[in-house]
């Protein structure tokens, strides 16, 4: 029988059997990037000289392998300088070598093609790169340095996802705000989604003649990406001269002001009192409404 007993009172763990538990947790990138764990500085990567960066503590894992840096602790990287005008990229991280007792060395190689090739010790390699940042240079400075792969611990994911419910909350929820006006009457705001809907209605007929009005302004939670036109038509009217072919009256909600206000543009020559009626519908970016 090869199956075996790992954690059983009395049994001895080997390196491989433990490798092998976190490396079913963490699973593999199928690369050669070790994966940086949420503890400490999470083996955070920056340049502290023209030819250096250091590696602050954390941990990563490669292959069911752990690598520790130590809280307070780090690793210092020297980087090969390019020749002015030339650039250059290397990654940067350990080696873990196989044998009776494994071992760990730094590791910088050039990558200016690529970073290598992944390896694994379970499947019998003799040694196995654990790359943790890409470094890229210009002549003689470091211009960039830059890490991949990160897991998440339980206690984050479980936050993201009490988000994201949040998020599903909201996005079926409806949303609805009666809108004040300069002129009477009220706009009802009704947002599903990111999809806002905007209903006019005017009880109280106001004049117009070659006027702007600010009839109104968008409350966050309700603003429109981009400018939004329609034109709005009269319920009714009075006014001897009034025809119906002046009774489109212009409006714009200006997504370009902080305050998206509600523009009517009036092209008619004629002083007349109406009621207008609308629907506008539109996308928004806004956060949810409180």
């Amino acid at each position: 029988m090869n199956a075996k007993l790992i954690n059983g009172a009395g049994v001895t763990v080997s390196a491989q059997q433990d490798a092998d538990f976190f490396a079913s947790v963490t699973g593999d990138s199928g690369t050669s990037w070790g994966t940086i764990l949420s503890i400490g500085q999470k083996m955070k990567a920056e340049a502290t000289s023209e030819n250096s960066v250091r590696i602050y503590d954390g941990v990563a894992i490669k292959d069911g392998r752990r690598i520790q840096i130590p809280a307070d602790s780090y690793d210092d990287f020297t980087i090969p300088t390019a020749s002015q005008g030339q650039t250059a990229a290397y990654a940067i991280g350990y080696t873990v070598t196989a044998g009776a007792e494994e071992t760990l060395s730094q590791l910088v190689v050039n990558a200016k093609n690529g970073i290598p090739a992944a390896a694994s010790l379970r499947s019998g390699a003799s040694s196995m790169p654990v790359i943790l940042a890409l470094v890229t240079v210009e002549g003689v400075n470091i211009t960039g340095v830059e890490q991949r792969i990160y897991a998440k611990s339980l206690s984050e994911i479980q936050a993201e996802t009490e988000t994201v419910g949040a998020k599903v909350d909201k996005i079926h929820t409806i949303y609805t705000r009666t809108l004040t006006t300069t002129v009477g009457g009220a706009i009802v705001a009704t947002r599903t989604g990111n999809v806002v809907t905007l209903h006019t209605s005017f009880p109280y007929a106001f004049p117009i003649k070659d006027h702007n009005y600010t009839l109104s302004t968008i409350p966050v939670g309700y603003r429109p990406t981009r400018n939004s036109f329609f034109a709005a038509t009269p319920t009714s009217r009075s006014g001897d001269n009034m025809l119906a072919s002046d009774s489109a009256l212009m409006a714009v909600i200006d997504a370009n002001r902080s305050d998206r206000s509600w523009n009517f543009n009036v092209a008619s020559s004629t002083t007349s009192y109406r009621e207008y009626a609308a629907t506008l519908t539109y996308i928004t970016a806004d956060d949810y409404p409180a």
